[in-house]
């Protein structure tokens, strides 16, 4: 029974190491001019359309979405 445990803990942690990671961010800016980068892959609903726009598409890595704040705080796209 012992070995049946190890060897079903094996085969489920292999399942979930070999399956990809979605990293999904978006820079996103307020009505009231501040801007922050969101993490889509946190299960939290996103606030009413009416709140925020999104600034451009959403990026693969959390790099490119400091990249992108940081162009729109330079362009003054975004306050603070």
């Amino acid at each position: 029974m012992t070995r049946l445990t190890l060897a079903l803990t094996a085969v489920a942690l292999f399942a979930v190491s070999s399956m990809p990671a979605k990293a999904d961010w978006s820079v996103i800016r307020w009505n009231s001019g501040y801007c922050q980068i969101w993490d889509h892959a946190v299960p939290t609903p996103l606030p009413p359309l009416n709140e925020f726009t999104a600034l451009g598409p959403r990026f693969v890595t959390f790099g490119e979405a400091f990249g992108a704040l940081d162009r729109a705080i330079q362009t003054r796209a975004c306050g603070w």
